[in-house]
Order: C-alpha cells, then sequence, then structure tokens
C-alpha cells in the first residue's frame, strides 16, 4: 500500500498569535535597552493581539 504524504498546511492562527506577540515583546525590549522609543504601531497591535484572545485559540478559530 503506497502512502503519499499531503502537503504542509498553515500553522493554525493561534499559534502564530503567540509568536507574533513574542516577536513584538522581545523587539520591544531590544529597543528599551538601547533607550529607543517605541513605535506606536507595535504597542497598538500587541494591545490588539493580547485583547482577542486569539493568542489562546479563544477566538473560535483554531
Amino acid at each position: 500500500m503506497d502512502y503519499t504524504k499531503p502537503p504542509l498546511g498553515l500553522v493554525p492562527r493561534y499559534i502564530r498569535a503567540q509568536q507574533r506577540l513574542e516577536e513584538i515583546k522581545d523587539a520591544v525590549s531590544r529597543r528599551m535597552e538601547r533607550n529607543l522609543e517605541i513605535p506606536l504601531e507595535w504597542i497598538e497591535e500587541y494591545n490588539k493581539l493580547a485583547a482577542s484572545g486569539d493568542w489562546r485559540g479563544e477566538s473560535g478559530v483554531v
């Protein structure tokens, strides 16, 4: 019996949201260490992701 692996799909949205939150936190930390301004867009994106619940898989979209 021949078995063919299916093609790779997408990373679940909640995992990508978790990764993005970590990326934003790391970027903010790097800028804070150098006493640089934090772009407002980063803060807004972080707040939006954190409030959405997507990073916990609670938005109903997994």
